[in-house]
């Protein structure tokens, strides 16, 4: 896919490139405190300090964290942002990753002593559909009386698509993660996102700020349906042939109906089947 001029006004930071770029630039640490005192509510986080992402497995394999830092209290939180994923292999990434933050602390005369170690899932799919609630809770408790077995490592969930509006005055940390995302899926900013204390995060979301690498690497891991219907739907009412006929044929790829691509991409059913 290609860009024109007439680029979105925003890009969305729960894309891959949209999250490094917001939350893993150097001078944005605003950004990330509101990001972490929204999902983690058992403190409020006034500092943090960045640690190194790259955690190497074997002699051939890398882990490579979205973010990872130190708290104020020397507690260790690591953040990853999917789009879509398999549930399962997500939880056991996020079982690996917990460990591999617990083994960064250990040295050489290491007595099983290591500060807290958080674990957030930033989730824009649903990961259990049967529960309603948008965040999920991990801790390790016995299995008779679910007694906590150890407070140091808890895991927090949040899927996005369940965050509504809270009645009443709304949280902020509530309206934060609902604005991160729902950024980019349209040029007009919504009603609901006016709080000033938003500006920061709708400010480092300008899709100016893209370098044209970072947008073609942007536009590439546009994966997801829901992100492909978005795109389409936008190429259609700008008039882009190009972008609208690349955007129907990674649909395609991905399984979705023909029918479902005619409809959000503007093009015919023969079209798409001769893509």
């Amino acid at each position: 896919m290609k860009t024109s001029n007439d680029n979105p006004t925003w890009f969305r930071p729960t894309s891959d490139v949209g999250f490094h770029k917001i939350f893993c630039t150097e001078g944005n640490d605003e950004l990330v405190l509101q990001l972490l005192n929204a999902v983690i509510d058992d403190k409020h986080i006034v500092s943090f300090k960045r640690l190194d992402t790259k955690h190497q497995i074997n002699i051939d394999t890398d882990a490579t964290f979205d973010l990872y830092c130190t708290c104020d209290d020397d507690s260790r939180v690591i953040v990853e942002c999917q789009n879509g994923s398999d549930a399962k292999e997500f939880k056991n990434r996020a079982l690996a990753y917990s460990a591999m933050a617990i083994l960064d602390q250990a040295h050489n005369q290491w007595h099983y002593r290591f500060d807290k170690v958080y674990f957030v899932g930033v989730l824009n799919f649903k990961m259990w559909r049967n529960r309603p609630q948008a965040f999920t809770k991990v801790a390790l408790y016995t299995a008779d009386d679910h007694t906590l077995a150890n407070d140091n490592y808890l895991q927090i969930f949040v899927e996005l698509p369940k965050l509504v509006p809270e009645r009443g005055s709304e949280d902020f940390g509530n309206l934060f993660l609902r604005a991160m995302r729902d950024i980019g899926k349209s040029k007009t900013r919504q009603k609901e996102y006016t709080d000033r204390r938003l500006d920061t995060l709708f400010d480092a979301s300008s899709y100016n700020h893209l370098s044209d690498e970072e947008r073609s690497q942007y536009e590439e891991s546009m994966t997801t349906v829901e992100d492909l219907m978005s795109y389409a739907r936008s190429q259609r009412e700008e008039g882009k042939a190009e972008g609208r006929a690349e955007i129907a044929r990674l649909m395609k790829v991905d399984g979705v109906p023909v029918e479902s691509i005619a409809k959000y991409s503007g093009l015919t059913e023969q079209e798409i089947k001769s893509l």
